[in-house]
């Protein structure tokens, strides 16, 4: 997994507000990965997210949800349903997260572990791991965010 310091690998996605590319964006990135829209922890990280967009919109920051087991269609009712007003993108091809060396989860079928990462200029400045705090992905990539 890539760690604080790491070059972060550019990509480019179709998410549910239209094409991104990381290295078009002006600011940090947050980056959380998550198993499974829909599920108490994924929704309630999701909804923290939501949640803080004022202060990572402070630091001219920009949140992209990525969920290793859900299409596009599915990320368009998620976002729908919990007025999620920042960019989800799939990834069950598990390229995303093989890039950022995720893996999967005791043998379940999520491709990727729960884990974010904050990029500003092509480095990873921040990186936060947990299957089960929601909240602290949140917490800790404004602290990462803060530091720089």
């Amino acid at each position: 997994m890539l760690s604080k310091g790491d070059e972060a690998p550019d990509f480019t996605v179709e998410t549910t507000q239209g094409s991104f590319t990381l290295s078009d964006a002006d600011g940090p990135v947050v980056l959380f990965f998550f198993p499974k829209a829909g599920s108490k922890v994924c929704t309630k990280e999701a909804c923290s997210f939501r949640d803080s967009l004022d202060a990572f919109d402070g630091h001219d920051a920009t949140v992209l949800g990525v969920s290793t087991n859900d299409d596009l269609d599915r990320l368009h009712g998620f976002a729908d349903e919990n007025d999620l007003d920042y960019p989800l993108t799939s990834d069950r091809s598990g390229e995303l997260s093989e890039r950022y060396g995720l893996s999967g989860f005791l043998g379940l079928s999520q491709k990727a572990k729960r884990a974010t990462f904050v990029v500003e200029d092509g480095e990873v400045i921040g990186v936060t791991k947990g299957l089960l705090s929601a909240e602290k992905h949140v917490d800790e990539s404004l602290e990462a965010i803060g530091e720089t």
